[in-house]
């Protein structure tokens, strides 16, 4: 599944590529979940689906790169379940650090339920070619870019894979396909 939006349409396939098949893990056509997180302001939203032996992987990537600086990636209006939906719930978050190239990383992570689908859900924000879960290391990094007369733009990630075969497992998929994909 394939998705690119552009100010809440939907941009023209060519205009923004699909992102590449990497270390045996290919597109796939049929989505993995209907599930989506709530995002509002994002200049461009991608949704990937990926499949490698028989697992699935989702990617959801909004960039936020308003140059007006209303569209704000850093706020709590973006959350992984909206908290007045009740198809989804929010069962489990934690944070997970991550081997990188030889560096650490973190990730949130988070269990998503609705009735008997399960997602495993890792998120964490790019700002200018640095990567960090936190709210706070994402808004600073902002901010001095902005402070320095270089505004960078901030990408939230936010990768998912059911648990039918166990959390463990799911963390595993989710290691592996960031691992594949490059440095979270």
């Amino acid at each position: 599944d394939l998705q690119w939006r552009q100010g809440g349409q939907h941009a023209p396939a060519q205009a923004l590529p699909p992102i590449a098949d990497a270390e045996g893990w290919q597109a796939a056509t049929a989505p993995l979940s209907d599930w989506r997180p709530d995002i509002a302001g994002a200049t461009v939203e991608h949704t990937q689906t990926f499949v490698r032996d028989g697992v699935r992987v989702g990617l959801f990537v909004a960039l936020f790169d308003d140059p007006s600086g209303e569209a704000k990636a850093i706020t709590s209006t973006n959350q992984l379940v909206r908290t007045t939906n009740k198809l989804w719930s929010q069962v489990g978050a934690d944070t997970l650090s991550l081997p990188a190239d030889g560096d650490v990383t973190a990730v949130r992570t988070a269990v998503l339920l609705r009735n008997r689908e399960r997602l495993a859900a890792w998120q964490w924000y790019w700002v200018g070619g640095r990567t960090t879960a936190s709210d706070w290391t994402a808004r600073f990094t902002e901010m001095l870019g902005l402070l320095q007369g270089r505004r960078k733009p901030v990408a939230w990630v936010v990768v998912y894979t059911p648990t039918e075969r166990g959390e463990e497992e799911a963390r595993a998929t989710l290691q592996a396909f960031t691992a594949a994909m490059g440095t979270p």
